[in-house]
């Protein structure tokens, strides 16, 4: 298990807020997050058994490997701005991961297949732009031969946008938004054990969630060194 908490300024998303500062001023709040967590290895089997099954342990020894957790966040705070007016008080929510191994093709070298999903819960409309989003989707180690550690990925997202918030930003004559969603494929190039570098593509499905806007592609890329 795990517990934090954090301080909460109205100017954490001023981009000239920067630089060390150590103060807490009468209007700051705070946010704090407990998450639970397990990591199991299914499908494991001990190197005593014998005949058939000692090819099935030897196949799966090392058994597959999963992470799971779930959390809850809750912050107290006199600034939290309703799309339509005024404040509140305080904000909380809940989220949930889940990745796991289900194909491997080998035991010990950590190729093949994951699945994965993830989503939030912040029922919260009146300040809450998306209160529920979930993330689906399959990633796959070592898809291609001398390529063994690179990542191939398919993601899915959807977000349900706020009633409260579709209707602050609604324009007369167009639809009000409800939700959009993205698809995903990206494929991480591990250039060094410290370097990547990953395109992907991204079909948006109802742009603003309005369905006034067509469809989008849209090409990225990113690149991450580790230090």
């Amino acid at each position: 298990m795990k517990l934090g908490i954090f301080q909460t300024s109205k100017d954490q998303f001023n981009p000239n807020d920067n630089g060390l500062n150590w103060g807490i001023s009468g209007s700051d709040g705070y946010t704090a997050i407990a998450q639970i967590g397990w990591s199991p290895l299914l499908f494991t089997n001990n190197d005593n058994d014998t005949g058939d099954n000692k090819s099935m342990s030897a196949l799966l020894k090392d058994g597959l490997l999963g992470h799971y957790w779930v959390g809850f966040t809750y912050s107290g705070w006199e600034l939290y701005e309703r799309f339509e007016g005024g404040f509140e008080d305080h904000s909380y929510g809940f989220y949930a991961h889940a990745d796991q191994m289900i194909y491997q093709e080998s035991p010990s070298d950590g190729q093949g297949l994951f699945a994965f999903l993830a989503a939030g819960y912040y029922p919260q409309t009146a300040i809450s732009i998306v209160p529920f989003q979930i993330n689906i989707g399959l990633n796959y180690k070592g898809l291609f031969p001398t390529r063994n550690n690179d990542r191939t990925i398919l993601h899915f997202i959807y977000g349900d946008i706020s009633s409260a918030y579709a209707r602050s930003v609604h324009i007369p004559g167009q639809n009000r938004a409800q939700s959009e969603k993205v698809l995903e494929f990206a494929h991480r190039f591990q250039l060094t054990p410290w370097a990547y570098f990953q395109p992907d593509i991204q079909y948006v499905i109802d742009p603003g969630g309005t369905g006034d806007i067509p469809n989008a592609v849209v090409i990225g890329t990113q690149m991450g060194v580790a230090f």
